[in-house]
């Protein structure tokens, strides 16, 4: 859910700026979470804070383990470890959007 929602802040704050083509692929579908993270990162169209690219790569990490690995189970203490750079980071998209 964490993702999911970075990931709706993304589309928004490119939305907002109507630059939603920059993260549509050659269909015209939405891009998946890399591509999205790769356009966010170039600084086209915004300019992130310092530390947002990072927190994202992190989320991206949390999220992907916690859906896609049979091996590893996400705790609370991992979205506890995580919650402050995730508040930072959403603020960020929200005002972006």
């Amino acid at each position: 859910m964490m993702r999911r929602l970075a990931e709706v802040l993304i589309i928004d704050a490119y939305t907002f700026r109507s630059a939603d083509d920059l993260i549509r692929d050659g269909d015209g579908n939405l891009k998946m979470m890399n591509g999205l993270l790769n356009e966010i990162k170039s600084g086209r169209t915004f300019k992130l804070s310092r530390n947002a690219p990072k927190f994202l790569e992190d989320l991206k990490l949390l999220g992907d383990t916690a859906a896609h690995s049979r091996n590893y189970i996400t705790k609370k203490r991992d979205i506890d470890e995580f919650s402050l750079k995730f508040r930072m980071l959403i603020e960020e998209l929200i005002n972006l959007s």
